[in-house]
């Protein structure tokens, strides 16, 4: 997670919990078609839970210190973005908010990611579209 104004990095963290599976599918994800009794599948549900909680608990200390960001850009899946808004406190507030997609796939969470997606996030294309083209 970082909180940016422009490209000064004003606040960052990295949560890193045991929540995925061995081939990276996320737990919540696999419950659709498999059981819930394993002890690891257990563990990763925990985890998952008390990512979430840690994720809402420090967006919220953002927002309380450093105000409302105008853009909120999310690396989730589409399925886990709702999971993550039915986590929240107020989820009628969370769907007030500007939300946009990460459209680069998002590695292991830790500074050096966070800071390569930003950048990467800089870039961009100019595309002209006309007769002649």
């Amino acid at each position: 997670m970082g909180y940016w104004d422009g490209d000064e990095l004003l606040a960052h963290k990295a949560i890193k919990k045991y929540v995925v599976r061995g081939k990276g599918r996320a737990q919540p994800l696999h419950l659709k078609t498999r059981g819930k009794s394993r002890y690891g599948s257990r563990l990763r549900l925990q985890n998952w839970r008390a990512q979430l909680a840690e994720v809402h608990a420090r967006l919220a200390t953002w927002r309380a210190e450093l105000g409302e960001p105008e853009l909120w850009l999310l690396g989730c899946p589409d399925r886990l973005r709702a999971e993550l808004r039915n986590a929240s406190d107020d989820p009628e507030a969370w769907d007030r908010l500007a939300f946009a997609r990460v459209p680069v796939h998002v590695h292991v969470p830790d500074f050096a990611e966070l800071c390569r997606v930003h950048r990467l996030l800089g870039f961009g294309t100019i595309e002209r579209f006309g007769p002649g083209d």
